[in-house]
This record gives C-alpha cells, structure tokens and sequence, in this order.
C-alpha cells in the first residue's frame, strides 16, 4: 500500500492544516480498504460464490449497455460517412474509455447515460484527431520521398 509522503510538508509547499486533512482522509481511506478486505476474507464459500455470480451479470449487463450505446452514437449523421474499418476501431476505442472511465461517473452530478454517451462522443473525436494527425505525417513523408525521386530523376540517377 502506498504510504503517505511527508515531503511536502517539509519543503513547505503545503501548510499544515492541509497537511493534516490530507493525512486524514489517507487514514479514513486506508480504513475503507482494509474493513473491505476484512469483509471480503469473511465470506462463507456459499456468499462468496454468489458475489462472484451477481458481478459476473453485472459485468454482462454493463458490457452489453455499453455496446449499445456505442454502436448507438456511431449511426449519428456526423459518423456514418467513415469507412466501416474506422467506425469498427473508433467503437472499440469508445469501450475502452467509457470502462476506464467508469469509476469517475458521480450519479449524484449526472445521469449515466449522458456521461458514457458524451464519453464515447470524445472517444470518436479523438479518434478522428489521432487519425487526421497520423495521415498528415505520413503524407509529408511521402512528400518528401517524392521530392527525393523526382530529383533523382531530374539529375538522371534513376
């Protein structure tokens, strides 16, 4: 487990009373964890086997919503014209991030279905910016190999 630094503190670059708020929610963090692990290792096999059941559907049931609203937001009208191999790779990349970003969703701000549509929404146009960052590399490179062969040509090399 990861201990709590007290260098900051000693360079000054935080004051104490921060000092101290920040040790304290370590703690009462550090207690979570470990009551958690405490509960968990207390299981009867009968409980344990059912936790590991009712995580597996939940996890189905996620990984099935989440493909839905994926493939949901890749028919909108400013999707739809890319190539299929493309709207393929931006859906997979899309469940990537809405899974590794799933412990952020706060219900009490919004409702999930609007986090993980705009978070598949990003995903697309980052995709897009990856992809459009890609093809203008690789089209100077190939500028500049053209260049090479054309002077090639014109000072009789080829």
């Amino acid at each position: 487990m990861i201990e709590f630094s007290k260098t900051k503190y000693k360079n000054k670059k935080i004051d104490q009373e921060k000092y101290e708020s920040c040790l304290e929610f370590y703690e009462y963090k550090k207690a979570l964890i470990n009551d958690k692990i405490e509960r968990l290792k207390n299981l009867s096999p009968q409980q344990n086997a059912e936790r590991i059941r009712r995580v597996d559907v939940l996890k189905e049931s996620l990984g099935r919503t989440f493909m839905a609203i994926a493939n949901g937001r890749i028919k909108t009208p400013q999707f739809i014209g890319y190539p299929l191999v493309d709207r393929e790779e931006m859906i997979s990349d899309a469940l990537y991030i809405m899974l590794r970003y799933a412990d952020r969703f706060d219900c009490r701000r919004t409702n999930p279905f609007s986090y993980f549509t705009q978070t598949a929404f990003n995903s697309f146009i980052a995709f897009l910016g990856e992809k459009k960052r890609h093809e203008k590399k690789y089209q100077s490179i190939d500028y500049i190999e053209n260049i090479n062969s054309i002077q090639n040509v014109e000072s009789g090399l080829e």
